[in-house]
């Protein structure tokens, strides 16, 4: 009798996981021949420029998301969902208020977190590049003027080909 409740343990784990691979593999085969069929239908497979959480509030992202993003989120979903419902540990009233409270806080928490960090680190890249890029490239230019060798017309590379 104790090998019974292994045994069925473990059958709900080999049953679980079956669950999840094949609707894994169906919802990506799915989304993925509805993005091709739009694709071949019309040129090209749309992207995602803003995301309208309410009829008043509308988010703007800085980039466009391709909808193909849609292949792998779509089991990354049925995966979560198929866990949701056959855990046994949770009541049927908890699983509704989890799910939303889990969606809703995960949703804000990465879009604040990782909008917020995106653009800090690009910025800070974007600035700092750039500005020791044009940096260099100015002081080259106007040592060259300095000493004589620039005229306003000389590049950077006729002014580093030149002798000194």
């Amino acid at each position: 009798r104790k090998n019974s409740h292994f045994e069925r343990r473990t059958m709900d784990f080999a049953r679980r996981n079956k669950l999840i691979i094949r609707w894994s593999l169906v919802t990506a085969g799915l989304i993925t021949l509805f993005w091709t069929g739009w694709y071949l239908v019309n040129g090209s497979v749309p992207g995602v420029t803003s995301i309208q959480m309410t009829p008043n509030w509308t988010v703007a992202l800085p980039f466009s998301i391709s909808r193909w993003w849609d292949v792998p989120i779509g089991p990354i979903w049925s995966s979560i969902l198929i866990l949701f419902f056959t855990n046994k540990q949770v009541r049927k009233g908890d699983l509704v208020i989890g799910l939303i409270f889990g969606l809703v806080s995960g949703l804000v928490s990465g879009l604040v977190f990782f909008l917020v960090i995106g653009l800090v680190y690009g910025l800070a890249y974007g600035l700092v590049f750039f500005l020791v890029i044009g940096l260099i490239s100015g002081m080259v230019h106007w040592a060259g003027l300095w000493a004589g060798k620039a005229g306003p017309n000389l590049g950077l590379k006729e002014l580093l080909d030149q002798d000194w």
